[in-house]
């Protein structure tokens, strides 16, 4: 299907708009800080739905539309399985919270002051790596998605030249993408992902609605019911032919939620957080923010399957087969069924409004990776290496500079590089480069007996056996092990040379403990704007009782909303025993099962409602908020991501419990002090 005028307008009125938001938000940054972390002024709504589509993206569409269509609704319920582990990562605000207490802006800055500067340098190589691998194939799937929904030519002529649609296409992506990020660095980023965000949400309800009302529940089942015997797309106890997206699959997922809730090659959005507990509330509401998401991935793909399986659907798949035709790979070729689906369905509008989902969810994504990953190498790679801190306005031109090397980068390598296999263990795989980043990161925030020495071997195991595992994937086809299973190995393998090497050191060796407090900065380290008291006698705290209770800086709706999440766990939980309960015990029909995805697809459609106009009340209330901040705030040019002494630089400068951003505690002339004397300029006071 071809996109018609209306549908091009509706796209061009999206982005001109995000284009206005883009320039607009510019004249808030005003400092490094700014540009790296929003200064620190973002609420719970801006980061839930800002991480939430920079997270998804085109390759998140992709990737669960291909698992979706592969093996139909029973991941879902392996997915209730482990959805309690979700919530408790979740409510606990676990490594989120914490690492906001650092007041670090990246994860190198905190992995210096926990471990050392030469372990920063190092782990800032590698996460780059493994990310730049990772994320540099995105642009060209999402550009190939886009193209096919599209129905656009793969060439055309212009000025007498024939041009690839697909290089051309991803340039003005890319170029997109690379723009918003130049603008207004995070503050730009955060404050157009979250309104692609809520454009998506509302969008994919009205997508949902419109699947639901056109095709009927029974003709679906059916086409469902073709699936082998042993791989059903409906009963999840009749799956054992099912050999990657099966409940092994999800059971490793979930660990692997647990153990990368941050990973080495960003903090993603967590170090803007207001306060630790903003922080933590952001991962509360995450759970509540995918709701008409989560139906859609369901939806759209088992739909797309019935579609070219069930007989009364013969003329619609008929299209899409002659829509593939001219896609050469076969396995691109079945990761475009449901794009090319959902064109064929949707009337003149929503063709539109759909293109502009599937490219905000591409700029998103990657304006967000373009500036994580350009600051990586600023931040954690080339800054440790200097004597003397930038200029501010020197350290944003070259942090510029970096984002553009990144997208030069990524636009060759996926110009160059197809992704071979499903898309999630391509991704599973690339990210165990850096597998040895859980083990280092929440050893770091939670252990005090953890070492450099054991962080050093957690991350050359991890990567050892990554690359290990993934050349003897592209020389043995025979190799039993697939991407999500090699990750597992790593993760394993690091947390077991982590705690082995910190243990001898600390039990045999006698290293000293590190002094978790003032990285923290609890107690007599407290900082006031951040929400902390400072207490100078504040007794010993449990803090693993901490990380549950609901202590006094939440609010009466922040109870609410804490205990309905756990409410809801609890159901996930109900549902999942149940459902295995009868599925082990007795033979439950297939029809049983569809009846109870029907029931599961309501009741996510009726609340991704309510969700959807909960948080766009709440976040455009936190975007004002952020704005009114940032404009009131004074850059602080020592909060620049430079480490002292197992210190931040602007810890040493900038007085702890200070209500509000300060004056810079330097003047313009001592911008490039080195470290050596910025004990005597803090007597200075």
């Amino acid at each position: 299907m071809q996109m018609l005028p209306l549908d091009w307008a509706i796209v061009a009125v999206f982005f001109i708009f995000l284009t206005w938001l883009a320039v607009h938000t510019r004249k808030y940054v005003r400092g490094v800080a700014d540009f790296l972390a929003c200064n620190r002024c973002a609420d719970r709504y801006l980061l839930c739905i800002s991480s939430g589509i920079a997270g998804l993206g085109v390759m998140g569409l992709m990737a669960y539309f291909e698992q979706n269509y592969s093996a139909g609704l029973p991941p879902t319920f392996w997915g209730f399985m482990i959805s309690p582990l979700y919530f408790v990562v979740g409510l606990s605000g676990f490594v989120i919270y914490r690492y906001r207490q650092t007041r670090v802006l990246t994860i190198g800055q905190f992995l210096e002051i926990r471990y050392s500067r030469a372990f920063r340098i190092f782990t800032g190589i590698l996460g780059y790596l493994a990310g730049l691998l990772c994320f540099g194939v995105t642009p060209g799937l999402g550009t190939r998605f886009i193209i096919t929904y599209c129905g656009l030519p793969p060439t055309f002529v212009w000025c007498g030249m024939t041009l690839s649609t697909f290089a051309c296409a991803m340039l003005v992506l890319m170029a997109v993408a690379l723009f918003f990020t130049f603008v207004g660095g995070q503050v730009s980023v955060i404050i157009t992902d979250f309104t692609q965000g809520m454009f998506c949400n509302v969008i994919f309800l009205v997508i949902l609605i419109v699947f639901l009302v056109s095709f009927d529940w029974g003709k679906v089942v059916q086409g469902l019911k073709m699936a082998p015997p042993n791989a059903s797309l409906i009963n999840p106890f009749r799956t054992s032919g099912v050999t990657d997206f099966n409940v092994y699959f999800y059971l490793v997922a979930g660990f692997g939620f647990f153990y990368n809730v941050i990973g080495v090659s960003g903090g993603g959005y967590s170090g803007a957080a207001r306060t630790p507990h903003e922080a933590r509330m952001g991962s509360v509401l995450v759970v509540w923010r995918a709701m008409a998401l989560n139906a859609v991935m369901v939806v759209l793909p088992i739909t797309a399957y019935a579609v070219m399986h069930e007989p009364s659907f013969a003329s619609l798949a008929a299209r899409v087969n002659q829509a593939l035709s001219g896609v050469p790979d076969p396995q691109t070729s079945k990761q475009l069924i449901v794009p090319v689906m959902i064109s064929m369905v949707l009337p003149v509008g929503l063709v539109g409004a759909f293109c502009a989902v599937i490219l905000a969810a591409f700029v998103a994504m990657t304006n967000f990776s373009l500036h994580a990953y350009g600051s990586v190498f600023i931040q954690d790679i080339l800054l440790p290496f200097r004597r003397r801190p930038y200029a501010p306005a020197h350290h944003m031109h070259i942090l510029r500079w970096s984002i553009l090397g990144v997208s030069i980068f990524v636009y060759l390598w996926s110009l160059l590089i197809p992704v071979k296999g499903f898309i999630l263990m391509f991704m599973a795989l690339m990210g165990a480069l850096a597998g040895g980043g859980g083990a280092v990161i929440i050893g770091g925030l939670y252990w005090r007996r953890g070492t450099e020495a054991a962080a050093w071997g957690a991350m050359l195991t991890g990567a050892l056996l990554a690359s290990s595992g993934w050349l003897l994937q592209q020389t043995r086809p025979d190799f039993p092990l697939n991407g999500q299973t090699m990750s597992f190995i790593c993760w394993i393998a690091a947390i077991a040379v982590y705690v082995s090497i910190s243990l001898v050191e600390s039990f045999f060796l006698g290293r000293p403990q590190f002094e978790m407090d003032r990285m923290l900065h609890r107690g007599i380290y407290s900082v006031r704007r951040d929400g902390e008291e400072r207490e100078v006698n504040q007794p010993p705290l449990n803090r693993w009782r901490q990380m549950i209770d609901m202590g006094r800086e939440f609010s009466f709706w922040d109870k609410v909303v804490y205990l309905g999440t756990i409410l809801w766990a609890a159901g996930y939980l109900v549902c999942f025993l149940v459902g295995s309960f009868f599925g082990l015990t007795r033979s439950t029909s297939d029809d049983s099962w569809a009846s109870f995805w029907y029931v599961f697809i309501m009741v996510y459609t009726v609340l991704g409602v309510v969700t959807t106009i909960w948080f766009l009340v709440g976040g455009g209330r936190d975007i004002f908020n952020m704005l009114r901040r940032l404009n009131a705030a004074t850059p602080d040019s020592a909060d620049d991501g430079s480490v002292v002494g197992h210190q931040n630089r602007a810890d040493i400068l900038t007085p702890a419990d200070s209500p509000l951003p300060e004056p810079n505690r330097l003047a313009d002339g001592d911008a490039d002090v080195t470290t050596a004397e910025i004990p005597s300029l803090a007597k200075k006071g």
